[in-house]
């Protein structure tokens, strides 16, 4: 778990970087900051701020040309609405995060997305749980053997959601 001078760090530094993205009316740029602020709310245990940081990063994906990130921000709605015990709600936002998926949507976050879709049908009890933990798995153990030995352990281990999901698909099997 990381500590909570770690992660206040980035939220200084969204702070600093959010005021110029504006002034330069960078939108991308203001949603990666607003998802980066979402995500280190979420994990100080604000998920009603985490929330409203991810809202406004999909205002700003919306905006034709940018829709790539958009999953991303949805799938901290879904962690959000996870941590305040709506998982209806975070049901509702994964489909649309596996959508993208499916879609093609930022491969290099894929894994990612895949554990927070796999958190959210855990926590609902779904039997779907375990089959999205083996296409995350499989997936990390797929790009993993295009690295050498030394990267292949710090992309497996270093990276938090793929830690977790090693360490899930350890338990499972």
């Amino acid at each position: 778990m990381l500590r909570r001078g770690a992660i206040r760090r980035p939220l200084a530094r969204v702070a600093e970087g959010l005021p110029i993205a504006r002034e330069i009316s960078h939108r991308e740029l203001e949603a990666e900051l607003l998802v980066v602020r979402g995500d280190a709310e979420l994990a100080l245990g604000r998920p009603i701020d985490a929330a409203a940081s991810y809202h406004r990063a999909l205002e700003n994906f919306r905006e034709p040309g940018r829709s790539g990130g958009a999953v991303v921000a949805t799938a901290g709605l879904a962690g959000a609405a996870l941590a305040v015990g709506d998982v209806e709600g975070a049901l509702a936002h994964i489909a649309r995060v596996e959508a993208g998926i499916d879609g093609g949507c930022d491969l290099n976050r894929t894994a990612g997305l895949l554990w927070t879709c796999h958190t959210v049908l855990a926590a609902a009890r779904s039997p779907r749980a375990l089959d999205v933990l083996v296409r995350a798995h499989s997936l990390l153990i797929e790009r993993s053997t295009r690295l050498d030995e030394p990267d292949r352990a710090t992309f497996l281990g270093n990276v938090p959601p793929h830690r977790a999901i090693m360490t899930a698909w350890a338990a499972a099997t």
